[in-house]
């Protein structure tokens, strides 16, 4: 039986065919490949013996090239120097010939002599032979390392500066604190993550104060004043802060609030020495006469209001001029420290002592209802005072005269009562050391 007879193939049929139909999807395919290349959004480069074979587009604006003008140049052209290009190179195709993937940041060279910071990462098609053949994609990060190096400033900022930082989220809970807060405050960033700040609270400060403080948070955006906080240990301390209010740039919400502050304990204690040393005398502590003068003033307006006495006794040690003289200032100035204490110790909490100058003093008395109780502490002062110092290996004596006047009987206002009180003074000193009221016979 003969064969049938194959009838010819159209050119339909011959389009249709396995053969015809692959060799389409492979243009397709490669047509697909072609057009990711030159559209990918970084520089790509197929290199062989460290020359370029080809490129896309990207890759050449990188370099500030136009189009075709990278192909068959020396990969050399996009490095700073020689020497970057022989150390880099060694390295990366060690990577490539272990099959593993070389990804590096370097320095690139662009056409016009500028420099960018790219990374570049790639593989060999072959890893036994790397030189014959390896594709790399390089991008652009300057942007990147210059936001890197920003908040590599940042933080290191955040972590060396003095003042302490604290970093809450919106609703006020700790997300970060520097070194600084811990050693102001003795907390450990661990033991405070994730806290409010109330815990530092030290009491000092009412519900109001918090109050306006928050107010001025939403009005103004920010906030600074002294705030007593408490530390670690259970010590307060003031401290002086500045918060600001974060917030996020899209929604306008408040995402953080960031505090920062300083311990003033030691301004503190400085500015009450100061104001101390203004109002006392630098040898005895006692009030200076500045000190003595508003004191006087008020007492005065409280004695006026109340209808109540008041007292002030001027005392001169006689014989310390000697005491000087004999044994030097250094002794004179500790008796001086001492007779102080003395007369502290012989009056009340609410009286005042002064030192006027040299060895003159005087003592304030408020409230003195009877003649006999202003007597009794004169009397006292007399007695202790006159007791002798054991200083410098001797024993030391001075007698004080000690003039008193009281108001309203001797005097309305401060003048009248020192002139008063300071001649009595003088008449006690005529009489060898004693009490002289004034007004009385001497």
């Amino acid at each position: 039986m003969d064969k049938p007879v194959t009838p010819p193939r159209s050119d339909a049929e011959d389009a249709s065919s396995p053969a015809v139909s692959s060799l389409a999807q492979w243009a397709d395919r490669s047509a697909e490949l072609e057009a990711i290349f030159d559209a990918a959004p970084y520089g790509i480069v197929l290199v062989r013996d460290r020359i370029v074979q080809r490129c896309n587009r990207r890759f050449e604006e990188l370099l500030g090239y136009g189009p075709g003008e990278l192909l068959g140049l020396s990969t050399r052209i996009w490095y700073v120097s020689d020497e970057d290009w022989q150390g880099i190179g060694l390295g990366a195709y060690e990577d490539l010939a272990a099959g593993r993937v070389h990804r590096r940041e370097q320095r690139c060279l662009r056409k016009g002599g500028s420099v960018f910071w790219g990374e570049i990462s790639g593989r060999a098609f072959d890893q036994a032979r790397p030189q014959a053949g390896s594709v790399w994609i390089l991008e652009d990060i300057s942007l990147r390392r210059r936001a890197e190096r920003q908040l590599r400033l940042a933080q290191s900022v955040f972590e060396n500066t003095s003042e302490a930082i604290l970093i809450t989220d919106a609703d006020n809970n700790i997300v970060s604190v520097n070194q600084a807060f811990e050693a102001i405050t003795g907390y450990r960033a661990a033991e405070v993550q994730g806290k409010n700040p109330r815990i530092f609270k030290s009491g000092r400060h009412d519900a109001a104060f918090y109050r306006r403080m928050w107010e001025s948070l939403a009005s103004s955006g920010a906030w600074s004043g002294e705030i007593w906080d408490r530390r670690r240990d259970g010590q307060s301390y003031p401290k002086w802060v500045h918060i600001n209010v974060v917030r996020d740039a899209q929604s306008g919400e408040v995402a953080n609030y960031i505090a920062v502050f300083s311990d003033i304990s030691e301004r503190k204690a400085y500015e009450e020495r100061i104001r101390h040393l203004a109002h006392h005398d630098a040898l005895t502590g006692l009030a200076n006469r500045a000190a003595l003068d508003l004191h006087l003033e008020r007492a005065l307006a409280a004695a006026r209001r109340d209808k109540t006495g008041l007292c002030l006794m001027l005392l001169d040690l006689d014989d310390f001029k000697p005491v000087n003289d004999r044994h030097g200032h250094a002794v004179g100035d500790e008796l001086l420290v001492y007779a102080a204490r003395r007369m502290q110790s012989v009056i009340r909490e609410a009286d005042l002592a002064a030192r006027l100058g040299g060895d003159e003093f005087v003592v304030l008395l408020e409230g003195m209802h009877r003649p006999e109780d202003t007597e009794r502490v004169a009397g006292a002062l007399l007695d202790e005072l006159s007791k002798p110092y054991a200083l410098a290996g001797v024993e030391l004596r001075v007698v004080p005269s000690i003039g008193v006047a009281c108001y309203p009987r001797d005097g309305e206002d401060g003048t009248t009562l020192m002139r008063a009180a300071d001649s009595a003074m003088y008449r006690a000193k005529g009489q060898g050391g004693r009490v002289v009221f004034c007004g009385r016979d001497g």
